[in-house]
């Protein structure tokens, strides 16, 4: 439904001579410099033109990136790609905190970039029992209360996410450090 109603603002026919005049390029410039990465619209760009490859981006008029953010967005799906797999290998609770903590993250996000406010819109009045009177309901724009927010909130989950981070690089890396220090160990 909605990509009816707005494909009309997308070209299709020809390829503009300024993309940064294409409601593409508008709609991912409004998406950059936002949290939790603060990347830039050439970052944005390469992101896009990978996840929608090169034929769809084109069509889109999406603009080629430089090597480095094209390099940078396979360094981040490798990433991501590693965080998923490291979780089926490893220990289902070391999984479950990390999928705890990315939708608390998410939700985080989500209520400080709406001021606060919580996600769920009702409408403010509704009808009776009897169909004939307005009752007013209730409001819903208080805080999210399933989301604790303020610069504590934020600390103690960024500490969660960097102990979950060091405990994979510890299971990681020991492996390699203990066949590093055996191999120095027994070539003296």
């Amino acid at each position: 439904m909605y990509a009816c109603n707005t494909l009309h603002l997308f070209s299709f026919k020809s390829i503009p001579s300024d993309p940064t005049q294409t409601s593409t390029y508008r709609l991912l410039a409004s998406a950059s410099r936002r949290p939790p990465l603060n990347a830039p619209i050439d970052y944005t760009l390469a992101l896009s033109r990978f996840l929608l490859g090169d034929g769809m981006a084109d069509r889109l008029s999406v603009p080629p990136t430089d090597l480095q953010f094209r390099l940078r967005v396979r360094f981040a799906m490798t990433m991501e790609w590693a965080l998923v797999h490291f979780g089926r290998l490893w220990t289902r609770r070391w999984e479950v905190e990390r999928v705890t903590m990315t939708r608390l993250l998410i939700r985080m996000l989500v209520c400080w970039q709406l001021g606060v406010k919580r996600t769920k819109f009702t409408p403010k009045v509704h009808f009776a029992e009897d169909e004939s009177k307005l009752v007013p309901g209730h409001d819903d724009d208080e805080l999210d209360p399933g989301v604790r927010m303020g610069p504590d909130a934020g600390k103690a989950a960024i500490r969660r996410w960097k102990r979950l981070m060091m405990e994979m690089a510890a299971v990681v890396l020991a492996p390699i450090a203990a066949v590093v220090g055996l191999g120095i160990w027994s070539s003296r």
